[in-house]
């Protein structure tokens, strides 16, 4: 998962509810990987640091990861996701932070990486959503900063400049 900001944390949550095995986040932010750590993140890199596509082909042995995700949006982490992706595996792109990106399309084809993108949820989708934290399955409240509405600019500020742990604000 390239990305821990709020879809980033949602995907590394429902993806070890849906049972899978070895979770790979990385983020710029080292709040924002803390608390990946905590929810259970196997392996967390700071890239700044560490580059994220050679890690995870380390840690997979060089295979490559069976899915990628993107939720940041920046032409180098939805590079990024396609190159740590198995051959044959499946990238999602669902940030949306740059309009456009050069993807080396004769690798992506050889590969036969499986590309898929997503824009918003379903009215489905958010139902169930709000049944898993209502059940409790997922726990939000550790990672959530709630403001009052008069803060707002205050707010959009600190998400913009320094999140911190912060990973979702909600003006009240």
């Amino acid at each position: 998962i390239f990305g821990a900001g709020t879809q980033g944390t949602l995907i590394q949550i429902l993806a070890r509810r849906l049972g899978y095995q070895k979770i790979f986040v990385s983020d710029v932010n080292p709040e924002r990987l803390a608390v990946s750590e905590k929810l259970g993140a196997d392996v967390v890199i700071h890239a700044g640091e560490k580059d994220a596509v050679e890690t995870i082909h380390s840690e997979t042995g060089g295979r490559g990861a069976d899915l990628t995700i993107d939720a940041v949006g920046r032409s180098v982490t939805r590079q990024s996701a396609l190159a740590a992706c198995k051959d044959g595996g499946e990238a999602l792109l669902l940030g949306m932070a740059d309009a456009t990106t050069e993807i080396d399309f004769m690798s992506f084809l050889r590969r036969e990486v499986c590309l898929k993108t997503s824009f918003a949820y379903t009215a489905a989708d958010f139902r169930k959503a709000v049944e898993l934290v209502v059940e409790g399955a997922i726990d939000i409240d550790p990672w959530i900063e709630i403001r009052p509405l008069e803060e707002g600019q205050a707010a959009f500020e600190k998400m913009i400049e320094s999140p911190g742990d912060t990973i979702k604000l909600v003006l009240k």
